[in-house]
């Protein structure tokens, strides 16, 4: 017999009910809450129970984990790849986390409404005191949006940071000309401040129980600290943009004009991928607009749903974004 789930899976008949917050959670939301909005971070909170949680961890470590190296920093990974473009490697787990999956989408649209989300990839991580695989190093996913799921706390360290854009390292990494040295050594584990010290202004190392989940995009750097004693397990949701999208299934020739005739040198670029303006990450179109119309007009061959910006060439100010949908459009910049 299935047991009754939390959302509508289609074999049960009880609705979604969020599992409750505990006190912890509860005194913390206000500080997080005010904490995350510099972060980029959005914490959904509480989804799974912890029964659900343990039986992920149990259905885990029955089966191999992956040793391959790390493209990250090139050690062991220590992960079970769950689910890839449409693909499930790990049924039992799969099982478990498939009557979640919905929900899970509609929160993310629900915090993204404008940004197409399918999710192409799960897998679960490992972290071992003491082992080559205790902490992971900062860095930045290449996929759109990220869904983090914290399953247990009963180990010391490990804890997930982030690091604020607006903070002065933030800003450091979205340096123009690539990410400097001193970024790259401020994102190692062994350079990161111990957490229990609380949260500075460089990182942010937000509090999650077992069935918490943070979502955040690929412009967010993070890492997980030295696990210190114990093993920490979590499990990752990557999502991107549909295929369809992403590569490119109906191609539309759009133009875009500006009547500015006065004001800073703008650049058009299109936001490959979900990426930011001033991101180190490769734009694919970056066409100067200055001079009162993109020296007459600009034509562009792209895609349905594909998103472009106008931007300030020096500073990096997004004056406008526009979202291709259909063929033969025209976007003015007044």
């Amino acid at each position: 017999m299935h047991k009754a789930c939390r959302f509508s899976c289609g074999l049960c008949t009880k609705p979604f009910v969020r599992p409750p917050k505990s006190k912890v959670e509860l005194e913390l939301d206000e500080s997080l809450e005010a904490s995350m909005s510099t972060t980029g971070l959005t914490r959904i909170g509480r989804f799974f129970t912890m029964q659900v949680c343990k039986e992920l961890i149990d259905a885990a470590e029955a089966m191999q984990w992956t040793m391959d190296a790390d493209s990250i920093d090139n050690n062991p990974v220590m992960d079970i790849r769950v689910f890839n473009h449409d693909v499930i490697y790990a049924p039992k787990i799969y099982q478990i986390l498939e009557p979640y999956l919905k929900q899970m989408k509609d929160e993310l649209d629900r915090f993204h409404p404008d940004v197409p989300n399918k999710l192409d990839w799960v897998f679960f991580r490992k972290y071992v005191t003491g082992s080559v695989r205790s902490s992971l190093q900062g860095h930045k996913d290449t996929n759109q949006h990220t869904v983090n799921l914290a399953l247990n706390t009963d180990f010391d360290g490990g804890r997930l940071y982030f690091v604020p854009p607006s903070s002065q390292l933030g800003k450091l990494a979205n340096e123009k000309h690539g990410t400097p040295v001193e970024f790259q050594k401020a994102m190692l584990p062994e350079n990161i401040p111990d957490p229990v010290n609380g949260n500075t202004s460089n990182y942010f190392f937000p509090y999650m129980e077992p069935g918490v989940i943070m979502v955040y995009d690929n412009t967010v750097w993070h890492g997980v600290t030295h696990v210190t004693k114990g093993t920490r397990f979590s499990l990752s949701f990557f999502y991107d943009e549909p295929k369809e999208i992403r590569e490119g299934t109906e191609r539309v020739t759009v133009s875009f004009r500006n009547k500015r005739v006065t004001g800073p040198v703008l650049v058009l670029y299109w936001l490959k991928h979900g990426i930011k303006v001033g991101d180190t990450l490769d734009i694919d179109v970056a066409v100067d607009i200055s001079g009162g119309s993109f020296s007459g007009l600009v034509t562009q061959a792209t895609f349905k749903n594909h998103l472009f910006a106008v931007a300030e060439k020096d500073s990096l100010k997004v004056i406008a974004e526009y979202r291709v949908q259909s063929m033969n459009q025209n976007f003015i910049l007044d």
